[in-house]
């Protein structure tokens, strides 16, 4: 009988709380890497591939640089002469004409300028395998789109080359129109419903043998603007500079570096025209003028030299030279008032209609000096022109607008008393010149009537005279305007900026390559439901681990029989020897071998244990006592016509059910028949009479029971054996099946119970300390257990079924 000393308590002894055993062990780690070394290598070889691939649909970017340097500004101040408050007042220094000159660079008319200087109406690329490669200039094909429709404008295009001159031209379509396919030929017009393009051969770029297949689409204005914009960064080349720094990141450097060319000389000819358009207006104004005075010079010329050859009269006496000397210089200043004049009617026209979209007329140009007229159109034209770089939709557009609205109102109230005053003075010279022209009415007539000529020819020469020194001044100054900006570095292409991201990609691959796997091992571990190591099973129970039964790759019947010097058998040696220790040294004692469920094969751990006995010289005697499923017989292959079902009945004598089929050293007493009421015959008077007999001719009495976790027989059967083996089968037992199989049988008042593990693939040799810690087991099998389990079916009636519904396998 079972000593009772060994009976140990739940706590301490059958069932183990989850997390007892919390503390990491790194060599048991290191021992899973290296018997899954082989799923390392996979991932991270399908990682370096996955990375390979990655790099290769990845474009190189490069940056491409150019600078510029802003000409700095002064801030402008309040105007004292008009009283208007400076709105703007730490805004629009320097800081505020670089910031001006940003809105500049970056502006859709400013890009479209630079844009139309190049190849740019038409985007090509090239497609291979794994990237769209861009084109610039270098395109074997040039399209040349004739008409184009709005419905069209976004539609990509599809050049395949067939041969000869034939190439088809595809496209998916869009919303409003579908998709097609079209044959043309080099240089002849295609027409569709949306509009016509031509396609035409690049002979340089063209190599037959090495035609891609290209994907054109149209680059409309806005399209070239929203490409640029989104790519073009500006930014300050370091703190306190006005030295702007333009970059592009792309992948097509050639375009970026020629764009920027472009748009930093586009950049310097829009200053330049700005700062040309006063000068022109001016010129203008003055040509103006001009024609008005050349017809009036003509006509005084040639009215003077007709009074003088028809009346032969050349020069005035000396109190008439005097009188036409005072009266000319008169009229010069009254010449003077009047140009004057009608520029401060332009200025006040200008500002009552409100056309602040043209430039206006610097007042320095027509000889007017007034200083608070000078600083008034100043600042309008600067602020005209802050308007027309920033756009309406700028964040200081409303304070732009509401210090023109300030400037028009200081503007309109000094120049209208500035031309009050001018009229003064030019009403006083009239009445002054009056009072000459009585004095000339005393003189001679024909006197009078040379000295009136040669006042009105010498007046309109000296006022065409003065527009033409203007007019001088005004081109001097606009063939000496250069711009107020300086580009300092052209653009050039610089380094490669996505060249470091091809190595991370790889150190990235070698990263997943080693924490997928390494993480599928530790997921495996700590969410795992089954028996995976011997750390599994001291999270479930204290019981002692007698041994692991190897797996044999090679199927036999009896292994230990078959080769008794092999590893295999040292296996079953190492089980037997703990086995009896735990059976005290007890010269006769029975062994109960039991399992949670079928196929974890405990009948074949009763065979070979039986067998390793019987090379000890042991007695050994296997009794199979799954009366319900009787697997014994037919796995030897042989025919029990009696067996413990007859023996329990009263049928037969032992001597009658003891057999010893050929080729085994232990004997054997099948299960027989199957009664009807298993449960009845194990809790029998006969059972007892059976042991005691058994325990008086045989050493060792090892006992085939049915699974716990099944049937109530095993318990029955318990209080006549020493020791109790649950056989637990590798990567198929569940954890919590045991612990609660285990609880059971400690309600049930077994004991001497220990743990047997099953199907355990050994890498080297048993000795080896990483042999069972393996996790995936890629070379994990069905081992014996298939041989030897109880089937998809346990087939016992009580109305559930064992198989790949719960998890477990026939062994």
């Amino acid at each position: 009988m079972a000593n009772s000393e060994h009976n140990l308590s739940i706590q301490d002894s059958f069932v183990q709380v989850d997390g007892a055993n919390s503390k990491i062990d790194i060599r048991k780690w290191l021992y899973k890497m290296l018997f899954n070394w082989h799923l390392f290598v996979i991932v991270l070889f399908l990682a370096m591939i996955g990375a390979f691939i990655v790099n290769k649909t990845i474009l190189p970017q490069y940056k491409v640089r150019a600078s510029v340097l802003i000409k700095e500004t002064e801030s402008g101040g309040s105007l004292s002469a008009g009283g208007v408050p400076d709105l703007m007042s730490g805004l629009f220094g320097q800081s505020r004409n670089v910031a001006n000159q940003f809105a500049i660079l970056s502006s859709y008319k400013l890009i479209n300028r630079a844009a139309k200087k190049l190849p740019l109406e038409v985007a090509y690329e090239k497609l291979t395998l794994f990237k769209n490669i861009p084109y610039y200039k270098d395109s074997p094909i040039k399209v040349v789109f004739d008409t184009l429709n709005a419905e069209s404008s976004d539609l990509l295009f599809r050049f395949e080359y067939l041969e000869g001159n034939k190439f088809e031209i595809s496209s998916k379509g869009n919303k409003k129109i579908d998709s097609f396919e079209k044959e043309g030929i080099f240089g002849q017009k295609l027409t569709f419903a949306w509009g016509a393009l031509t396609i035409f051969k690049q002979d340089l770029y063209w190599d037959d043998e090495d035609i891609k297949p290209v994907s054109f689409r149209y680059m409309s204005p806005l399209d070239l603007y929203n490409q640029f914009s989104q790519i073009m960064k500006l930014d300050y080349i370091m703190e306190d500079a006005t030295i702007v720094e333009i970059n592009i990141v792309s992948n097509n450097p050639a375009r970026d570096q020629e764009f920027l060319l472009a748009l930093t000389n586009e950049f310097l000819n829009e200053n330049l025209e700005r700062k040309n358009i006063e000068a022109i207006r001016t010129i203008d104004f003055i040509d103006n003028q001009l024609k008005q005075l050349s017809d009036s010079l003509t006509f005084a010329e040639n009215s003077l030299e007709n009074f003088r050859s028809t009346n032969l009269v050349l020069n005035l006496d000396a109190q008439a030279q005097i009188l036409l000397e005072q009266m000319t210089e008169m009229d010069k200043s009254k010449s003077i008032l009047k140009v004057q004049a009608k520029y401060y009617e332009y200025l006040l026209d200008y500002v009552q209609k409100g056309d602040l979209d043209k430039e206006i007329i610097s007042p320095v140009t027509v000889g007017v000096v007034e200083p608070a007229i000078v600083k008034y159109t100043a600042d309008l034209s600067e602020l005209q022109m802050r308007r027309k770089s920033i756009g309406s939709n700028n964040a200081i557009s409303d304070v732009i607008e509401t210090k023109l609205s300030f400037l028009r109102q200081g503007l309109h109230q000094t120049v209208q008393n500035v031309l009050n005053s001018t009229n003064i003075q030019i009403a006083d010279i009239d009445k002054r010149i009056g009072q000459f022209e009585s004095k000339v009415e005393l003189l001679p007539g024909n006197e009078k009537k040379l000295l009136n000529l040669q006042r009105r020819f010498k007046v309109t020469d000296e006022y065409y005279t003065f527009l033409l020194q203007k007019k001088s001044e005004a081109q001097i100054i606009k063939a000496s305007s250069t711009p107020d900006n300086i580009i300092l570095d052209d653009a050039m292409v610089m380094e490669r900026t996505n060249a470091k991201t091809l190595k991370i990609n790889y150190l990235l691959a070698i990263f997943l390559g080693l924490a997928i796997p390494f993480g599928y091992l530790i997921v495996i571990d700590y969410i795992g439901t089954t028996i995976q190591s011997k750390e599994d099973i001291e999270s479930v129970t204290n019981l002692p681990v007698l041994g692991m039964v190897p797996r044999k790759e090679k199927f036999d019947l009896i292994p230990v029989l078959e080769a008794p010097k092999s590893t295999f058998s040292e296996g079953f040696r190492s089980l037997r020897t703990r086995l009896e220790f735990m059976a005290k040294g007890q010269q006769s004692f029975a062994t109960l071998i039991t399992s949670c469920l079928p196929g974890e094969g405990k009948t074949f751990v009763s065979l070979n244990l039986s067998a390793v006995f019987g090379l000890a010289d042991k007695k050994t005697i296997l009794l199979g006592f799954d009366l319900r499923k009787p697997k014994v017989a037919s796995y030897l292959k042989v025919k029990a016509e009696k067996g413990l079902s007859n023996y329990l009945i009263g049928a037969a004598t032992l001597d009658e059910i003891v057999v010893r089929p050929n080729g085994l050293n232990f004997d054997i007493i099948f299960s027989g028949p199957i009664p009807p009421n298993p449960g009845e015959l194990l809790g029998s008077d006969r059972m007892t009479d059976l042991f005691r007999e058994l325990r008086l001719k045989y050493d060792l009495i090892i006992i085939d029971s049915a699974p716990v976790g099944l049937v109530n027989d095993t318990f029955l059967l318990a209080k006549h054996v020493d020791v109790n083996v649950f056989v637990v089968r590798h990567k198929r037992t569940d954890k919590e099946l045991l612990r609660d199989n285990l609880a059971a049988a400690h309600d049930n008042n077994m004991e001497n119970i220990a743990i047997a593990v099953n199907d355990v693939f050994f890498k080297t040799n048993m000795s080896n300390p990483f042999n069972w810690f393996g996790r995936t087991g890629l070379k994990y099998g069905s081992g014996y257990g298939g041989y030897y389990g109880y089937g998809y079916n346990y087939g016992y009636g009580y109305g559930f079924d064992i198989g790949k519904k719960n998890g477990y396998l026939d062994d």
